[in-house]
């Protein structure tokens, strides 16, 4: 009978990764851990927790921008000239939605993408969108965007730009940890200022190439 159930929380856990959902895992994860069967489960435990970390911090993310007030974005919107770094949150964050680096380098059409409402409003969006519809190259240029700025530099700019820029560099990161490619922190900390760096010629070549 142990066995039994030690089985089917197995085929559990590993039918929960192959739907990536934090519901479907946490319910997983609760009934190995009722049953005390971490050990047993091994490695396959240890990966449905890392993944379940990442898809928390992922939800997390993704109601920072869903809680952002309209008063928040509409400041946004009323820049005739924004802040260079806000401008850049924003394209890196279209970006990632599907949208063209040419169509995006006009401010005014961010402004315009950013004042739809309905099933095609920003906030909206974020709220639906999965992280399988993000491919390499739109990961890599979203997140040669961001790597001109830092947190802090965007928190001090927006508020609202930072709810966006942790959403659009959190869906760069785990693009990148489900490929393979990084290692996603999964408690979201408050970085250091630091002094904004020059781009690569790699990330030059990225965001000319789009």
């Amino acid at each position: 009978m142990e066995c039994t159930i030690c089985n089917c929380i197995h085929l559990a856990l590993k039918d929960s990764l192959k739907l990536n959902t934090a519901e479907d895992l946490k319910d997983a994860i609760g009934a190995a851990e009722q049953e005390n069967y971490q050990k047993r489960l091994g490695a396959l435990f240890g990966e449905a927790t890392v993944v379940y970390q990442r898809l928390l911090r992922i939800e997390k993310l993704r109601h920072q921008v869903m809680d952002l007030n309209q008063a928040t974005i509409a400041e946004m919107k009323s820049y005739d000239k924004p802040l260079p770094i806000i401008h850049e949150v924003m394209m890196a964050t279209f970006i990632v939605l599907g949208h063209s680096l040419k169509e995006l380098k006009d401010w005014k059409n961010v402004v315009i993408l950013m004042g739809k409402t309905g099933r095609d409003g920003l906030k909206r969006r974020v709220g639906k969108y999965e992280i399988k519809n993000l491919t390499r190259e739109i990961a890599t240029k979203g997140k040669g965007i961001l790597s001109h700025w830092d947190l802090e530099q965007v928190r001090d700019a927006s508020s609202g730009a930072a709810a966006f820029y942790l959403w659009t560099k959190g869906m760069t990161d785990e693009f990148e940890a489900q490929n393979g490619e990084i290692e996603v922190k999964v408690i979201e900390t408050r970085p250091k200022t630091a002094a904004m760096r020059p781009m690569t010629s790699t990330e030059r070549s990225v965001i000319q190439a789009w």
